[in-house]
């Protein structure tokens, strides 16, 4: 089944086997690493500023987009109990914490 069968829950889908759902775990902290690791970057600002605004912008981002659909592919059925990732990102506190902190950036 395609990628939006999986998204948008469709009923009588096959369940996911296990590789497939590791492979997602282990894409979706591929993203959460780039984008821990990637703002830990110790460059100078005069350095880091044209590098981002007109190389690596939108590569980055499209990169992160394309892995962080893996978890929410993995939020479409029950998370197993090694999905460490997914299931931290997706707990009370970090959804909480990222409303909050968006609602700061908007005001």
């Amino acid at each position: 089944p395609g990628v939006y069968a999986r998204y948008s829950r469709q009923p009588k889908l096959p369940r996911m086997t296990t590789e497939y759902r590791i492979v997602l775990e282990a894409l979706f902290s591929l993203a959460l690493a780039i984008l821990i690791f990637s703002s830990m970057v110790q460059v100078p600002l005069s350095v880091m500023l044209p590098f981002y605004f007109y190389f690596f912008r939108i590569p980055f981002s499209f990169g992160f987009i394309a892995l962080s659909v893996a978890g929410a592919l993995q939020l479409s059925e029950p998370l197993p109990r090694w999905a460490i990732s997914t299931r931290w990102m997706s707990s009370k506190f970090m959804t909480t914490l990222g409303v909050v902190s968006y609602g700061v950036y908007v005001i």
